[in-house]
Order: structure tokens, then C-alpha cells, then sequence
């Protein structure tokens, strides 16, 4: 996906892609593109990528901060079931692009497959997941061009 961000960046100098590729993480991706697919013609719209991005770090390393400051005191965290909170994160992301055949089979597949194998040692099934994902999308397409 983070492919599709390439025509909206490839104008930009290298001073700026670099920092906005070492920024570049899943949520910082759907706030872009988000705002890319847009249909006004700002010519600054990687600002907007750029403070996103900004924002989700500092954020991500406060709250990292917090975590290991505070976190050993709150008794019985991990019973919390917090967890899950990753991956209604990522279900959230994922949903608004959703829109057609491609994506809907990429979606039931790599869902389908990831907890088939989710099993498999060192989180294996999540890359087998991916990339059976990523086939059947792929697959699905070549079948609809034709």
C-alpha cells in the first residue's frame, strides 16, 4: 500500500522523502492517502502527511514513556485485554478501502488464512496470511481485466 503514496511524492526532494519514509508506519499511511485521494489540488498535502506523522511518533513515544514509567503500577494490566485494541486499530484502517473486488477477496483471504495459521511459530501466519492476502488480490484483478 504504501506504493499508492509514490505519484503524490515522487515530485518532492529527497530532503523530504527521507524524513517522510522514516515517518511512513500503517497509521500514518491511512491519514495520507486519506487526504492524497482528495480531490482539492493543494500542492501542500505532504505537510499534512508530514505533521500526521510528526504527531503519531511524539505520541507513540510519550505514551512508550508512560508505559515503562507508570505501567508496573497498575495491577493486572495484561488481564485488560488491551491487546485487542491493535487489531480493531488495523480493522478500522482497512475497512474504507474496501471498495472492490480485489480488496474484498485480499480481505477475506488474508483474514481466512491468518487464523488457519495462527499456530505457526514466530508469528509465521501472519506473513503467510499477507502474502496469500496479497495473491488473491492480486489474482482476483488479473481474473477481472480480463
Amino acid at each position: 500500500m504504501p506504493f499508492s503514496l509514490v505519484p503524490h511524492l515522487q515530485h518532492l526532494p529527497a530532503a523530504w522523502k527521507l524524513p517522510l519514509g522514516f515517518w511512513l508506519t500503517d497509521e500514518a499511511f491511512a491519514v495520507a492517502i486519506a487526504r492524497y485521494t482528495q480531490s482539492d489540488r493543494s500542492p501542500h498535502k505532504h505537510w499534512y502527511y508530514l505533521g500526521a506523522a510528526l504527531f503519531m511518533y511524539i505520541n507513540w513515544q510519550v505514551c512508550t514513556l508512560a508505559g515503562l514509567t507508570i505501567g508496573h503500577s497498575i495491577p493486572n494490566a495484561a488481564s485488560w485485554g488491551l491487546d485487542f485494541a491493535m487489531s480493531v486499530t488495523f480493522i478500522g484502517m482497512v475497512i474504507p478501502y474496501v471498495k472492490n473486488k480485489p480488496m474484498i477477496a485480499t480481505v477475506i483471504v488474508a483474514g481466512l488464512v491468518a487464523l488457519l495459521a495462527h499456530g505457526l511459530p514466530h508469528q509465521l501466519g501472519l506473513m503467510v496470511a499477507a502474502i496469500a492476502g496479497i495473491a488473491a488480490g492480486v489474482a482476483t484483478e488479473n481474473l477481472s481485466a480480463h
